[in-house]
């Protein structure tokens, strides 16, 4: 989410707008809110692989990893990075400690 620009839809999904002292300032929603709506985002422009990329992490953190997995395969059908995919897929089986998947 550090690198995400500013002009990505996902943006309005992952952050709300809330009152401070010095006026409004945008606070990160929790994954149980966002990851759904992600979801129905990515499903709207399936050939967005960022949205498709932070949909699998929100899935991960929400600690949902059925659909976390699913998302991450996904990924390989819709970015052209092919080899960044499967390292990407690698990753997540590495911190899911599935090093028989990882291979």
């Amino acid at each position: 989410m550090q690198w995400l620009p500013a002009s990505s839809p996902a943006v309005s999904v992952l952050y709300r707008m809330v009152p401070a002292l010095g006026g409004s300032t945008s606070v990160r929603r929790p994954p149980k809110e966002t990851a759904p709506q992600l979801a129905i985002l990515s499903s709207r422009s399936p050939s967005d692989a960022e949205l498709v990329a932070i949909t699998a992490r929100e899935y991960e953190a929400q600690l949902d990893f059925t659909n976390a997995e699913a998302r991450w395969k996904l990924l390989d059908s819709v970015s052209a990075d092919r080899a960044g995919n499967q390292i990407v897929l690698a990753d997540y089986y590495h911190r899911r400690m599935q090093p028989q998947l990882e291979l």
